[in-house]
């Protein structure tokens, strides 16, 4: 196997990707300003009807354990939306300035951060939030323990919702690569799973393997679309590389 430089090995992808980073980031925002919009038309729909103090913390049972005045709560409510939308759009502006996550995963990396911040800030949050605005104020027709236990359900639910979403989004088969007897043998990984792995180093292009997928090595993606944050044993540089399948014992 041959050195490669590592700017020619993403070729032209460089700044056609960079280029095309700021829209996503844009979007991210643009989602969570939808969020935050909602959550604000919901409060002020209801507000001459809500109460002095709107339940919002809630037992096993359904017994209400915390209440907030209606604007408190709409302050959280907007800090919550806001979290979010930060926590995604930081990971797509510092995605997009990763040459070498950009180009390997492009589309594939923004769709499913975009998809599964605008089910969270333009969707769940307004949701949950609106029916505490709704109950509290007599509008939804249910209140108490019964509105508690219901709010419990729907946060069970909406998080199974997401979590089969985000891997829905994400997974995808790895690929089984043959175990030529000609190969270097897999470098040991401690605190690694899953059996051998080949890499692909981002920094000077050649292949490697591990003898697993190290448990605290920074990730991004699944499958086949898998980018791992570690040190090259060929030539030493930390970088993302990209996980090219397992390999077949």
């Amino acid at each position: 196997m041959t050195n490669r430089n590592p700017a020619a090995s993403h070729g032209t992808a460089r700044p056609t990707e960079l280029h095309a980073n700021g829209r996503p980031v844009r979007t991210a925002a643009l989602l969570g300003g939808v969020g935050g919009m909602e959550v604000l038309l919901e409060y002020l729909a209801l507000r001459v009807r809500l109460p002095a103090q709107v339940p919002w913390q809630f037992g096993l049972n359904g017994q209400t354990t915390g209440t907030l005045g209606p604007l408190p709560l709409l302050g959280i409510e907007l800090v919550l939306v806001t979290a979010v939308t930060l926590a995604f759009t930081g990971a797509l502006w510092w995605g997009s300035r990763s040459v070498p996550l950009a180009s390997q995963f492009g589309s594939r990396l923004v769709r499913p951060l975009l998809t599964l911040q605008g089910v969270i800030v333009a969707g769940v949050l307004p949701l949950v939030f609106g029916l505490q605005f709704a109950s509290a104020a007599g509008v939804l027709g249910i209140s108490g323990p019964p509105f508690g236990i219901l709010l419990n359900v729907m946060g069970v639910l909406i998080a199974l919702i997401i979590i089969l979403l985000a891997l829905g989004l994400t997974a995808s088969r790895v690929p089984s690569l043959p175990n030529l007897p000609s190969e270097d043998p897999p470098a040991r990984t401690p605190f690694a799973v899953g059996g051998p792995i080949e890499l692909a180093c981002s920094a000077c292009g050649q292949r490697f393997r591990l003898s697993g997928v190290p448990i605290f090595a920074l990730r991004v993606g699944i499958g086949r679309f898998g980018s791992l944050y570690i040190p090259c044993p060929r030539c030493g540089e930390r970088s993302w590389d990209k996980i090219l399948g397992r390999v077949a014992t």
